[in-house]
């Protein structure tokens, strides 16, 4: 079969130029010219709310593509600290692929992702090369304009780079008559913490800790993030520091409280006090629900990502069903609540232990007896909670930071209705902090990462006996869990710092996985007939336990850093652009096909 070879990065324009070539010399009724418009202020602002479309799509639902949310599982499932779970070894296996590092150059989450950048580059070139092309007048709104647009572009490159070492630079609308070559590392990320230094003069402020909508708009105070996490990438850490510093000393943005820690990373932490910068759902009835709506919404996030209810005999009335695609590793909670404890706002917040599950959470009506509330002895022996059915990949601690609730979906839709939070100030801290230990600064340091522990309510405030470098690292292990930032973090100080031993928790992704189980219940999820009748013995109460299995006796985990510590560009861009070099380890012609 032919297969259609088109590059990643020339994108929409040079498909538009081909399916009109037909029809050039035809007039076009009732539309403004290509050479017309780009004019007024209004033409300005029109087109970077087209730039702002394609952004809060392809980050949220890269290049709409079904069940997946391309986004989070590539800057994620690659990390120390989850499983990439489900209904049994297999489901979904897009996911495990990337968990146990055992996937292709044409792997269909590692290519969303990269070609939903190069879409939003694209569109954020539209607005900077015909805004402000050669000759035209230029005025506040179209700088603001062209500013927000530079970030943008800015933002995708740096998160490119963090994976994927050295995709190439883009900065202006390709024709197909370029060459498209790699970057170098380093001078990529310097350049996008030089564009947004460049423009944050021209850029809005955040109107005070209470504006919601400068939370999904390009700030200052997103430009400041977007330049002080390209300069840390990048090595430059002074100047990372001076970027980040007005960022964290703003009014405009603060802490949440510990007893609201959790809201951030639900719908009606929207907008709140900490976020920085948030794709924004656009909740409108005259968009239509599948007709833009929920293109914007984390489009089936929920459905994989959630409690897998359906193996549950009863469940916490404020989840949403899922396929139970996220798993905690034991060794990374067990880790967390060393350093938290386990009553701290914060390890609540991100996870809950199966007693909280079945025996604290709501259950609704489902926590009356003969009209009265259950003690905890009588949901100990209640046979409508527990699992019934095994669940593969999970632990005596189940996520719950980035669960969807009933309450934040979308009435009489399977999708959840919340933005897509990007940066939060939590986050500056500890780039800030980091920052500061590398610039011998320690007490200005100190100061931020112990804001974080504070708030958190963590047992552990301060080094804790440990360089503050190293402090700042395991915060950040805890503090920023599935938000995208362990995985780049761990390759960057293999890098950095010269630490290969980073690497030796996932040295074994994939080869042994948990399987949790109730002793209450047989495998088939039915309370077991007692032996007298011909069955195995059940339990007379709920014990969870956990079973070990070796799933793939394949070649799976990090085994190959050279191979695997950067993605590979995807195979799809090395056809057609054959002078672009693929990493080392990979070949040009290596896929999932082989």
């Amino acid at each position: 079969m032919n297969k259609f070879k088109f590059s990643i990065l020339i994108g929409a324009c040079a498909i538009m130029a081909t399916a009109c070539e037909d029809k050039l010399d035809e007039e076009q009724k009732g539309v403004i010219s290509y050479e017309n418009f780009y004019q007024t202020d209004d033409d300005a602002q029109n087109a970077l709310n087209g730039m702002y479309d394609v952004f809060s799509k392809a980050m949220t639902n890269a290049n709409n593509v079904g069940i997946q949310n391309a986004m989070f599982f590539t800057f994620n499932l690659c990390g120390d600290d989850m499983y990439a779970a489900g209904e049994f070894y297999g489901d979904n296996d897009f996911m495990s692929q990337l968990n146990e590092f055992r996937y292709a150059s044409d792997h269909e989450c590692l290519t969303n992702a990269y070609k939903a950048f190069y879409n939003i580059i694209y569109a954020a070139n539209l607005v900077i090369n015909n805004v402000g092309k050669e000759g035209a007048e230029m005025t506040d709104v179209k700088k603001r304009c062209i500013a927000e647009a530079r970030v943008v572009r800015a933002y995708c490159h740096m998160m490119l780079a963090s994976v994927w070492f050295d995709p190439p630079k883009i900065e202006k609308v390709l024709t197909g008559s370029e060459e498209i070559l790699n970057s170098d590392h380093t001078e990529l990320l310097t350049w996008c913490g030089d564009e947004c230094m460049a423009v944050v003069d021209d850029l809005d402020e955040r109107n005070g800790s209470s504006d919601k909508d400068g939370t999904v708009k390009v700030t200052k105070g997103f430009a400041q993030f977007v330049a002080g996490k390209s300069y840390m990438f990048a090595g430059e850490f002074e100047k990372s520091k001076s970027a980040l510093k007005p960022l964290v000393e703003s009014p405009n943005y603060a802490l949440v409280p510990s007893d609201r820690i959790g809201e951030t990373f639900k719908a009606k932490g929207d907008g709140n006090e900490e976020q920085i910068m948030a794709t924004n759902i656009s909740v409108n009835m005259a968009v239509g629900v599948w007709n833009g709506m929920i293109q914007r919404s984390v489009w089936m996030y929920s459905n994989i990502m959630n409690w897998r209810l359906d193996h549950l005999a009863g469940a916490p009335e404020e989840i949403t069903n899922g396929w139970g695609g996220l798993g905690l590793r034991e060794d990374w909670t067990t880790d967390f609540i060393n350093n938290d404890g386990e009553d701290s706002p914060r390890r609540k917040a991100w996870m809950k232990s199966v007693d909280e599950v079945f025996y604290e959470m709501s259950y609704g009506a489902g926590d009356l007896k003969d009209g009265k509330p259950m003690t905890r002895a009588e949901k100990e022996v209640d046979p409508n909670r527990g699992i019934k059915k095994c669940i593969y990949g999970y632990t005596f601690y189940w996520e719950y930071k980035r669960q969807f609730l009933n309450e934040e979906t979308y009435p009489g839709q399977a999708f959840p209705v919340r933005n897509t939070l990007l940066a939060r100030l939590g986050e500056a801290y500890l780039l800030y902090a980091e920052a500061c230990a590398r610039t011998n600064d320690e007490a200005e340091g100190q100061k931020y990462l112990e804001a974080i522990q504070k708030r958190a309510g963590s047992k552990t405030v301060g080094l804790n006996g440990k360089s503050l470098l190293d402090a700042v690292k395991e915060e950040k292990r805890f503090e920023l869990f599935a938000e995208g930032c362990r995985w780049p973090d761990m390759v960057r100080w293999s890098e950095q710092d010269g630490d290969a031993s980073i690497f030796d928790r996932i040295k074994d992704n994939g080869k042994m996985v948990p399987t949790m189980y109730d002793a209450f219940f047989d495998a088939n999820g039915s309370v077991t007939i007692p032996k007298e009748e011909g069955g195995d013995p059940k339990e007379s109460k709920h014990r969870f336990y956990i079973e070990e299995s070796h799933p793939n006796t394949g070649e799976v985990g990090f085994t190959n850093p050279t191979k695997y510590k950067y993605f590979p560009i995807p195979f799809s861009e090395t056809q057609v652009n054959p002078k672009i070099k693929q990493h080392e380890g990979w070949t040009t012609a290596e896929t999932t096909e082989e």
